[in-house]
């Protein structure tokens, strides 16, 4: 029974049974952590999409406008310090077919070529292919965004500056009722001194000898 029992164990023990276990074993484990790759569209489909951005329930496009390609290359951050807007901006009037506005996908393809090697010098890529591809494949899993405006946050400082019911003295009197700007009508001190030229009893006209009094009136009010 004993010598059983330490036959078994050395079978147990030989370096072929312990390798086959550690590969069974390896394998489960790089089984395990490999990485499941992201659901990615065709470049067709993304193409596509930036084509009917903003089109509002009308025919489907199948052509590009530069004001969406911008956004394509915003959305998808594609953009850097030596690839920017104006490079796309003279790719696009590149490849596009004479008198047209819009690219078909053909040229926009052409277009990632044309830029390829200013995304390479961003990424310090290999090559002007491989950054090529790079572009397609973040543009295969990117689509566009919706990029909503911050709306006023009135409050503290801000609140009472615009809040003309609060305001005191002078500044009171520039706002009706409503917080309208009165302009002009609401300047005390501009209305007196318009009120010096209305005129005199002589049918709201100044004779020679007054227009200099009342000019002298003004300036000493001016300059004290």
């Amino acid at each position: 029974m004993k010598g059983h029992n330490i036959s078994l164990l050395i079978e147990l023990s030989t370096p072929e049974n312990s390798t086959c276990n550690l590969n069974k074993g390896g394998s489960n484990m790089a089984e395990a952590s490999t990485p499941s790759t992201a659901p990615r569209n065709s470049l067709n489909t993304q193409f596509l999409k930036f084509c009917n951005f903003g089109n509002h329930g009308k025919a489907e496009k199948k052509t590009l406008t530069d004001k969406n390609l911008t956004k394509m290359f915003k959305d998808c951050k594609l953009y850097g310090k030596k690839l920017t807007t104006a490079d796309t901006d003279i790719a696009f009037n590149t490849v596009k077919e004479r008198g047209k506005k819009e690219i078909t996908f053909t040229q926009f393809k052409e277009l990632l070529k044309t830029v390829a090697s200013k995304y390479q010098a961003d990424k310090s890529l290999a090559s002007s292919e491989s950054a090529y591809n790079a572009m397609e494949e973040v543009i295969t899993m990117c689509d566009p965004t919706l990029h909503k405006t911050t709306a006023a946050v009135k409050g503290g400082v801000v609140s009472r500056m615009t809040d003309t019911s609060k305001y005191t003295g002078t500044h009171k009197e520039r706002f009706d009722k409503d917080g309208k700007g009165m302009g002009i009508a609401g300047r005390e001190e501009v209305n007196a001194k318009m009120a010096m030229f209305k005129g005199t009893q002589r049918g709201g006209r100044m004779t020679k000898r007054e227009l200099p009094e009342q000019m002298s009136a003004l300036l000493e009010k001016l300059i004290p």
